[in-house]
């Protein structure tokens, strides 16, 4: 199979009752338990959905081309909901060509009461008596199905919990880091220069033509049960904000150029867990993360693979908030 990347963009959600966005309920409560709900009702809702209620969009369950099943799965015991939805958008007329030979040739026209449908990865987790839930959704490219599956699940959660909303926000690197940051324990800092600074060249006998293939890097450890005191913690959060000043304002470092505008990473322990956070990264802000998937003849993701893939990503992201 080949291989190629895909986005995996995460949500964390809540419910609430309507104008109370704060006063969120246990997402598995006796009275309304939301995986019950989904794995016992949700897919019928699906197909229920008028024709025009989703714009020009439909929306349906991915079936097997070979065995005809739903491609839809059930994890009871960490309360999970996998597989893949197919989405589509009909009202534009088109045309369906064929290269051959270098030529583009005509095979087929799309009218407006046509949708091709492409299938796309969802995994919804619930943790067990907890207040917010997550979703995973797979992007291919510019194409994904955010919009049209969380509008989905609204309408869902408000007609099966009436006067009550689904409020859903992007999970983010910065959400993950704060938490390493603020709750952790901070286990080294690692200041890095690509490239050794001009005036220290000849003291060390390298020429001036070669600096930029050399580097410098400072780690500095806490040693044993030893730790870093508090204010390493906020200099660490105002960097991750912008920040340029750096961990270090002493002229030794500013001699090595690792003031400011060096790398700067920490490495940190919560909960069991260590993670290497690089506060010079512009994108720890990204809302997407990228993924390595097989794919199938089609096309598209491989399932197993992707599912996999996933449920990995969420070891390593969501398991910090469970």
């Amino acid at each position: 199979m080949a291989v190629e990347s895909r986005n995996i963009e995460i949500h964390k959600f809540s419910i609430a009752p309507l104008r109370q966005v704060k006063n969120t309920i246990n997402l598995s409560d006796n009275n309304f338990n939301l995986y019950n709900k989904i794995i016992s009702e949700f897919k019928a809702f699906i197909y229920k959905i008028p024709k025009n209620e989703n714009g020009n969009r439909v929306i349906s369950i991915n079936k097997n081309k070979d065995s005809k099943k739903e491609s839809w799965f059930e994890n009871n015991t960490h309360q999970i909901i996998s597989g893949k939805i197919s989405t589509g958008e009909y009202g534009k007329t088109g045309t369906v060509t064929e290269y051959q030979k270098g030529e583009r040739v005509p095979i087929f026209d799309i009218e407006t009461n046509h949708a091709v449908e492409r299938p796309f990865y969802f995994m919804i987790l619930i943790p067990k008596n907890k207040k917010y839930g997550f979703i995973f959704l797979e992007r291919d490219g510019q194409f994904g199905i955010k919009g049209i599956f969380t509008n989905t699940l609204a309408k869902f959660i408000a007609e099966k919990l009436q006067n009550h909303k689904l409020h859903t926000s992007p999970l983010v690197n910065e959400e993950i880091v704060k938490k390493y940051i603020t709750n952790g324990e901070l286990k080294s800092i690692i200041l890095t220069r690509n490239s050794l600074p001009i005036n220290l060249e000849d003291s060390i006998g390298i020429s001036k033509l070669n600096h930029q293939e050399f580097e410098i890097k400072i780690e500095i450890t806490a040693k044993g049960s030893n730790k870093f005191p508090i204010k390493f913690k906020n200099k660490a959060l105002k960097i991750l904000e912008g920040s340029t000043g750096g961990f270090f304002t002493h002229s030794a470092f500013n001699d090595l150029g690792l003031v400011g505008s060096c790398k700067t990473k920490i490495k940190s322990k919560y909960q069991d867990k260590k993670r290497n956070i690089d506060l010079s990264d512009t994108m720890k802000f990204k809302p997407y993360y990228e993924i390595m998937v097989k794919i199938d003849s089609d096309g598209h993701s491989n399932f197993n693979s992707i599912d996999k893939k996933v449920i990995e990503l969420a070891d390593d992201l969501v398991s910090d908030f469970i």
